[in-house]
């Protein structure tokens, strides 16, 4: 009796995942559907008789299940597209249409699991961009860098299977020059080093020995040449006498000395020992004593007024006849005029008259004096007067006129002189200029410095809190420009400030400091001179005080501090206001330290450091 067809399209297939995650093969329910398929496809064949056998439906289906756990290893869509093809076979085998599978892809994910790589976009659910992103790890194939500087190079490092960024690093007398995918290495000669051994090689005439060659060697030298010594620039060489000398006994000799030509026999230094042959080539000079037989030329003479050399070697001399304006000698004309003209006695001198009140009275014979008397009054200095006063008899010691503005001083000698292109004195503004002949204020330094060289000196003025046209006051020459008045050291490394002190005397005084501390902090500070009084600082504004540092310290905004306070904020119209930022910016703060308050506006909370993570006063 032949059994009723089995309908394939009453197998319902299973609602699991087609591939187990846990195995990656296909489920067993999908197996166990597949069978039962395959069951009631080889009942069918019995009953209609259909081809091929269950044998050969077995195996074919023992394919379609290998290529079906094939595709289990790439995507899902190509996975179905597989097994659609798989299902057509056995539906063209046996004419049995199985059931729509149907289905959807609801999650696509994917990782870059211990590559160093990341994914952003996963998991898609509908439609999407997987971004391949991150480092690629050293045991993956990469680097793991993402940037480097200019000559760094990769090196290997076992530490972790890591390549690791390093730079050239020069050594002595070896430069490195990073650059932009380029590294130059320069190296010089002045390389050093220690001497190891210390020898002396025989030659030109000299020998030696060292001792301590090989750490502190001592060189002694000597030589094989005995008696008189000489050099060729190279080489040393024992003299030859007659040759190089002239021997001793040479002049000793009854035969006498044959000497060259222009030679004197002697010696150039005060010694005792043979005498040498000295040349005269270049002139001879004799401290004492006579040199006969000696011959020379004549090459300039010169004469001094009044007597006259024409130069040359063969010279004429002469002499002018005197005139008026000429020295010379005197002519026969001359001698008549003058001879006997210089003799006679004068038998008597007087004096008499007056001229502008100074008189001369008295009469000389033989002997005597002339008497002036009276004073001198009447005198007329553009006629009666002429020369130049010292400055001894109450004159200025010169001629010059002093020109207008002139501050006229003594020079050289006492002298009176002027400067004006360095002091003087504007009598129109009543300016004084200095190192300025147009001074523009009353007094007009045009350059240098101004210098109080001694002690206790002071610059006085009404600097009291009056109106700006009747007080002292310091402001810049430039029009329409900032006043700035530079205060600096005498040398960089110095304290540069100004001292505000409450007693004229200097002796015990409140000083107020505003002082930049070598070079190193500017600081505002309250100090005391001798005996003086440390006053608390405070800052006003609008004409009132806004804060208050007192001496220990303390400081107090709107208030005096508590002594228990070291800040101490009042108020009873305003709040005190910590500093706001989001939690990002909160999270940058560097090393932050353990008590440090925020108000973080992204939790609309204040929030606290403990000293290891922030916390937030959630009561707030």
């Amino acid at each position: 009796m032949a059994l009723s067809p089995i309908n394939p399209t009453q197998l319902t297939p299973p609602r699991v995942e087609f591939i187990d995650p846990r195995s990656g093969a296909i489920s067993r329910e999908w197996y166990r559907f597949f069978l039962s398929l395959l069951t009631a496809t080889q009942t069918n064949q019995d009953e209609v008789e259909l081809a091929p056998d269950a044998t050969s439906l077995l195996a074919t289906y023992d394919a379609m299940l290998a290529s079906v756990s094939q595709t289990s290893a790439i995507t899902s869509d190509g996975m179905v597209a597989s097994l659609e093809s798989s299902l057509n076979s056995l539906q063209n085998a046996f004419g049995v249409t199985p059931p729509d599978l149907g289905g959807t892809v609801t999650s696509v994910a994917a990782s870059g699991g211990a590559t160093g790589l990341t994914f952003t976009g996963s998991p898609i659910t509908t439609s999407g961009t997987l971004t391949l992103g991150g480092t690629l790890a050293v045991a993956s194939g990469g680097t793991g860098q993402t940037s480097y500087t200019d000559g760094q190079l990769l090196i290997g490092n076992t530490t972790g299977n890591t390549l690791t960024k390093a730079t050239l690093t020069a050594g002595t007398n070896v430069t490195i020059t990073n650059g932009a995918g380029a590294i130059t290495i320069n190296a010089t000669d002045a390389f050093v080093g220690t001497v190891t051994s210390v020898s002396v090689v025989s030659a030109n005439g000299f020998a030696g020995t060292v001792a301590n060659p090989t750490t502190t060697p001592a060189i002694t030298l000597s030589t094989s040449v005995t008696g008189l010594v000489k050099g060729n620039g190279t080489t040393l060489s024992a003299a030859v006498a007659a040759t190089d000398y002239v021997a001793p006994s040479a002049y000793a000799s009854a035969n006498g000395l044959t000497m060259a030509t222009s030679r004197l026999l002697g010696r150039t230094t005060a010694s005792t020992g043979a005498a040498e042959e000295i040349s005269v080539a270049g002139g001879l000079t004799l401290s004492a004593g006579v040199l006969t037989g000696a011959a020379g030329t004549v090459t300039s003479v010169t004469g001094t007024s009044p007597v006259v050399s024409s130069g040359g070697a063969t010279p004429a001399i002469s002499m002018p006849a005197a005139t008026t304006s000429v020295n010379g000698y005197l002519t026969s004309t001359d001698w008549t005029t003058f001879n006997n003209k210089g003799s006679g006695t004068v038998t008597s001198v007087s004096g008499t008259g007056t001229v502008n009140g100074i008189t001369l009275t008295g009469t000389v014979t033989s002997t005597g004096s002339l008497t002036l008397g009276g004073t001198l009054s009447g005198v007329s200095l553009t006629t009666q007067v002429s020369g130049t006063l010292p400055v001894t008899n109450g004159g200025t010691g010169t001629a010059t006129a002093f020109t207008a503005g002139s501050v006229v001083f003594a020079g050289a000698s006492g002298v009176y002189t002027q400067d004006n292109a360095n002091l003087f004195w504007d009598d129109t503004n009543n300016r004084l200029g200095i190192n300025t002949a147009t001074p523009a204020s009353k007094l007009d330094i045009g350059s240098g410095d101004l210098r109080f060289s001694s002690t206790g000196q002071r610059i006085l003025g009404d600097f009291s809190n009056g109106t700006f046209a009747n007080r002292t006051a310091i402001q810049t020459a430039t029009a329409s420009s900032a006043t700035v008045i530079p205060i600096v050291p005498s040398a960089s490394g110095f304290n540069v400030g100004i001292n505000l002190e409450t007693d004229p005397t200097f002796v015990a005084a409140s000083v107020g400091q505003v002082i930049v501390v070598a070079g190193s902090e500017f600081r505002i500070n309250s100090g005391i001179r001798g005996a003086g009084t440390y006053l608390p600082i405070t800052f006003f504004s609008g004409g009132s005080e806004r804060v208050r540092v007192d001496t220990s310290g303390n400081v107090g905004v709107g208030a005096t501090a508590n002594a228990s306070a070291i800040l101490d904020v009042q108020s009873t119209t305003k709040g005190f206001r910590l500093p706001n930022m989001t939690t990002v910016q909160k999270n940058a703060i560097s090393s932050p330290a353990a008590g440090l308050m925020v108000f973080d506006t992204t939790l609309a909370k204040a929030c606290v450091y403990s000293g290891a993570a922030w916390q937030t006063i959630t009561s707030l």
